[in-house]
């Protein structure tokens, strides 16, 4: 979670590691320095993991499984709505509804690949 985290990643798109990166837990007590927001505490994970786990990684782009939206073989049916009015879409029936259909396919993702990572040491 703390690579997820550190590098705004999902879980599928980490690869690599020993088994432990998955299942142990860590308590991380750390202060900043003046108010830093989300995104920046997140990015301070970073040095903390390449110092304290000895994280070495690599980022390649790989074929995965990936949906694509397209449009229907009837054409499109999207509409605009009157302002302020909101609309509504049961599920399962997009492609009736707005003339689109989702594809199953494969496509380009980034992954983070671990390369080398140790258990900390203590303090």
């Amino acid at each position: 979670m703390l690579i997820q985290s550190a590098y705004d990643l999902k879980t599928w798109q980490i690869s690599g590691g020993p088994g432990w990166v998955t299942t142990d837990h860590y308590d991380i007590e750390a202060r900043a320095e003046g108010n830093p927001g989300l995104g920046e505490k997140l990015q301070m994970f970073r040095p903390l993991l390449a110092d304290r786990f000895q994280l070495k990684f690599h980022r390649e782009t790989r074929q995965m499984p990936i949906y694509s939206l397209g449009v229907a073989k009837n054409g499109p049916k999207l509409q605009a709505t009157a302002s302020g009015v909101r609309g509504y879409i049961s599920a399962g029936r997009v492609q009736e509804q707005l003339g689109l259909k989702l594809e199953a396919g494969k496509g380009p993702i980034e992954v983070l690949v671990i390369d080398h990572v140790e258990k900390p040491s203590d303090n």
